[in-house]
């Protein structure tokens, strides 16, 4: 019980981070933002006795591309002004003032821990398909979308739209067509929305310039109702728990052993 509520607060806090990344509401965001690193970490401490070797690895994952999707808001908020397009009665702009030098190497780091984050994901991915196992391959399918979504934030932060725009596409395709058909289609729909929010977000920002604040209330819409299903699924799956993970399994049916 312990584990699924984990990765059900980590998820809700991952949405809240991006929903007021989007508004540009610098104090809830980095509250989100520190209640996911907390449940994240605990979540890790937790399957770290109790999970094989490839689901550590993308807990790790996760934990690597929250890092990295923080740093790069935290360089955002504090230092880059938005597009004139883009007001808010509450945010006036760059909390600490355009500071590009600071600004470009909180990219960088950024960066840096996606990087991490994709070495160690196409590692698990591979080590884990030469073991042939189905049951393990199917898994890995199943994870494959949290790699893409590393590599989508990873392209948005350097201004590459139509790459970012074609690794949403594949996470689509991945949510749609590889994750376990016991997965709940609550669940399904929440990541579906959250991806929906996020890409309509990069569509504004790195296609139309933010030349309208419309993209990012649509964003909201969709992280809103990314919220509300994932708490639906909670409750509703509270009593299956094979069917409460919100993030990817991590309770696998092959065991190869601790890191």
């Amino acid at each position: 019980m312990v584990l699924v509520w984990l990765e059900t607060a980590s998820f809700l806090s991952w949405v809240v981070k991006d929903f007021s990344w989007v508004l540009l509401i610098p104090e809830t965001a980095w509250v989100g933002l520190l209640c996911a690193l907390i449940f994240e970490s605990w979540d890790i401490q937790n399957h770290w006795k109790v999970a094989d070797r490839y689901d550590l690895a993308g807990r790790v994952v996760l934990l690597l591309w929250i890092l990295g999707n923080g740093t790069w808001m935290t360089s955002e908020l504090l230092y880059e002004n938005p597009s004139k397009n883009i007001t808010f009665p509450w945010f006036q702009g760059a909390l600490l003032g355009p500071r590009t030098y600071v600004d470009q190497e909180l990219k960088v780091l950024a960066g840096s821990f996606w990087a991490l984050g994709l070495l160690l994901g196409l590692a698990a991915q591979m080590l884990g398909r030469r073991q042939g196992e189905r049951a393990l391959r199917s898994r890995l399918n199943a994870d494959l979308w949290v790699i893409f979504w590393v590599l989508k934030d990873f392209f948005w932060l350097l201004a590459l739209p139509w790459n970012a725009l074609a690794c949403s596409v594949v996470i689509f395709y991945c949510l749609i067509d590889l994750r376990p058909s016991s997965e709940p289609k609550v669940l399904t729909a929440a990541l579906i929305s959250w991806l929906c929010g996020n890409t309509v977000w990069l569509v504004g920002e790195l296609f139309l310039a933010d030349a309208s604040v419309l993209p990012r209330v649509l964003t909201c819409v969709c992280l809103a109702c990314s919220f509300c299903l994932g708490i639906k699924n909670f409750f509703e799956e509270q009593d299956d728990p094979e069917a409460r993970s919100i993030l990817p399994k991590s309770m696998g049916t092959v065991n190869h052993g601790k890191l």
